[in-house]
């Protein structure tokens, strides 16, 4: 019964944040929706604040096994990486989405729990670092650092998809943006002859399609 109510609650928030956006909404019109009262709602949770979080933990969970269906479906190490950025991309859009989230509601919004800031990225991590080991055993890559690459890597996607910038993300736009992003980041932008840098025609075409 409790997990029902839980579900009951969380369910209503995602509906009245998408159609009314989720500064718009007060704790009175979820428990409205839900037929609750104020009362039961703080049995469950101690904001809206709170619920918002819950359900960007509920998602993030969902972009995790998605992300990595689509990474071990890939065979090569460089498509595995623009795998690991499209899903971040498009599941960050996505959660903007549902939450019906503007640039403004991430001004009101409380710091995100750092508990669930830390373990988004120690996920990310891992899986890039995973993802690393795949390209040197397949001899794609040549890492000396895998966390410190990792850490790079992360950071250079999180600076790309940072609250401010999601509302101006466009799906058809992102896989050219990441093509832009991994041939910086694999490839460098030395104008030297290194051949390391240099990406081959296969690989450029690896990356547009």
């Amino acid at each position: 019964m409790r997990d029902c109510t839980k579900k009951k609650i969380l369910d209503v928030s995602m509906h009245l944040f998408g159609v009314r956006g989720m500064n718009e909404i007060k704790v009175e019109d979820i428990v409205a929706h839900a037929g609750i009262s104020r009362a039961t709602f703080y049995n469950y949770f101690h904001s809206k604040d709170e619920v918002a979080f819950c359900l960007i933990d509920g998602q993030i969970d969902k972009l995790t096994e998605q992300m990595r269906h689509a990474i071990q479906n890939e065979p090569d190490p460089y498509l595995k990486l623009k795998a690991f950025f499209v899903c971040e991309m498009n599941g960050l859009i996505e959660i903007n989405r549902l939450l019906n989230a503007r640039i403004e509601d991430f001004e009101f919004l409380p710091a995100i729990p750092r508990k669930l800031v830390m373990a988004k990225i120690e996920n990310d991590l891992d899986i890039i670092i995973d993802i690393l080991a795949y390209g040197v055993g397949a001899g794609a890559f040549e890492v000396d650092d895998p966390r410190l690459t990792a850490n790079i890597i992360l950071s250079t996607l999180n600076i790309y998809v940072g609250p401010f910038a999601m509302e101006k993300m466009e799906p058809q736009s992102i896989q050219e943006d990441v093509d832009r992003m991994l041939r910086t980041l694999c490839f460098g932008f030395s104008k030297g002859s290194n051949k390391k840098r240099k990406m081959s025609d296969e690989d450029a075409h690896s990356f547009r399609t």
